[in-house]
């Protein structure tokens, strides 16, 4: 009968563990796709988004071409010529800012007229294993003519800029920092103000958002500290 009895208090405590981590994992979900709406309501819609799907784009006054896949990746923009291999990232992708070496194709353009900036995404093509969880991002200002690169590994192919009320854009970065051996992962989203006047670009202060989750899928935490406006 004791036996039983200790068995029974046993599954109890057991029940009542993972009804409680249950709830937490709802409540994490909740407020990550909360944040997720949130940020779709903040995208500017681009005034050109195109597929790239050979090595010329032309568009209103622009005609841009791209180097060949066996070379590394060069953009001209009408007389100018951005060299991508050369650039460093304006945010950790993984763990520290990158190169942008792994990268031998344009995938999308967006054009945000307002703005005066063009948006390249770039990856490897073939990739392979690893390789074909990462991309770049490549802003250009059509007026100075100056370019900042931003850089993903393992956090989706997402390419936008956001506005807070403030006539501003700005880049949403998601750095990569690692998995530990229990397959603990830690991504961070951080925001960047888009001012080409600057030679670097850094994340917003005391702006961020942390999701921690098991192999992808089961979120350990969620937290945010975000701009309200």
């Amino acid at each position: 009968m004791k036996n039983s009895l200790l068995a029974f208090v046993a599954i109890l405590v057991v029940f009542n563990c993972c009804s409680i981590f249950a709830q937490q994992q709802n409540k994490y979900e909740l407020e990550l796709n909360q944040f997720e709406k949130e940020l779709e309501y903040k995208k500017i819609t681009p005034t050109y988004k195109i597929q790239v799907e050979s090595d010329t784009v032309r568009f209103e006054d622009f005609f841009i071409s791209f180097s060949k896949l066996e070379e590394p990746l060069m953009i001209k923009i009408n007389n100018d010529t951005i060299f991508i291999n050369e650039m460093i990232t304006q945010n950790n992708v993984e763990t520290d800012k990158i190169q942008v070496d792994y990268t031998n194709a344009v995938s999308l353009i967006q054009y945000y007229s307002y703005y005066d900036i063009l948006m390249f995404q770039t990856h490897f093509y073939p990739c392979s294993g690893l390789g074909c969880g990462v991309n770049f991002q490549i802003l250009y200002h059509t007026k100075t003519k100056k370019t900042f690169a931003f850089g993903r590994f393992r956090t989706g192919f997402e390419m936008e800029l956001y506005n807070y009320n403030d006539d501003k854009p700005y880049y949403l970065s998601k750095s990569y920092d690692g998995r530990n051996i229990e397959e603990i992962n830690k991504i961070t989203y951080e925001l960047f103000l888009v001012d080409f006047s600057l030679q670097e670009l850094f994340p917003l202060k005391n702006v961020f958002a942390e999701l921690i989750s098991h192999d992808y899928e089961e979120i350990i935490s969620f937290k945010k500290q975000w701009l309200n406006n």
